[in-house]
C-alpha cells in the first residue's frame, strides 16, 4: 500500500481560505478544491462539479490547531475525498510528550461525531502526535524529530 499527499492551505487571520489538495491513494488519483469566506464554501472533488457548502474551519490534514473550546462543533473538510465533516471538540487537556528523546509540553484535542481523531500540538501549534482511524484502521502519525535550519553562511 502506498500513499502520497500534497496540499496547500492558506489561512488569513486564523480563517481557512482555500485548500488545493492532490493524492495517490494506493494508484487512485485524488483532488481536492475549495475556497471558504464568513458565508460559505465552494468545494471541489475528483473533477465533480462545484457544490456549495458551510464555512471550513480546518481539514482532515490536521495540520493547525482546532480554533475553539471544548463543547465546539467545527466543519472539517476531508483533504482527499472534498466530504465536509461535523465534529465537535470533546476535551483539550495537556500532556507530556516526547519529541526527538525531548519531553515537551502538548495541548490533546479530541474530536468526535463524524470522524474520531486525536491531535497534539506542542507550543509552537506543530501537530507532534496524530491518531485517527483510516477505511477502517487506527493510524498513528508522530513527529519523531526537529531539525534547525543552518543559518546562511556570511561571504567575505
Amino acid at each position: 500500500y502506498q500513499y502520497e499527499f500534497r496540499g496547500r492551505e492558506v489561512w488569513e487571520e486564523n480563517r481557512l481560505i482555500s485548500v488545493e489538495n492532490q493524492a495517490v491513494d494506493d494508484g487512485v488519483q485524488l483532488a481536492t478544491h475549495a475556497r471558504s469566506d464568513l458565508r460559505g464554501s465552494v468545494i471541489e472533488a475528483q473533477g465533480k462539479k462545484s457544490i456549495a457548502g458551510p464555512v471550513l474551519s480546518m481539514t482532515t490534514s490536521y495540520w493547525r490547531v482546532p480554533e475553539g473550546q471544548k463543547g465546539c462543533t467545527l466543519k472539517l473538510l476531508d483533504a482527499d475525498q472534498g466530504i465536509v465533516h461535523t465534529v465537535r471538540i470533546d476535551d483539550i487537556t495537556v500532556e507530556r510528550l516526547s519529541i526527538g528523546g525531548n519531553q515537551a509540553g502538548c495541548s490533546h484535542y479530541r474530536l468526535s461525531g463524524d470522524l474520531v481523531a486525536n491531535l497534539w500540538f506542542d507550543a509552537q501549534h506543530r501537530l507532534v502526535q496524530q491518531q485517527t482511524t483510516e477505511d477502517g484502521r487506527p493510524v498513528e502519525l508522530r513527529l519523531t524529530r526537529i531539525t534547525a535550519k543552518a543559518a546562511p553562511s556570511a561571504r567575505p
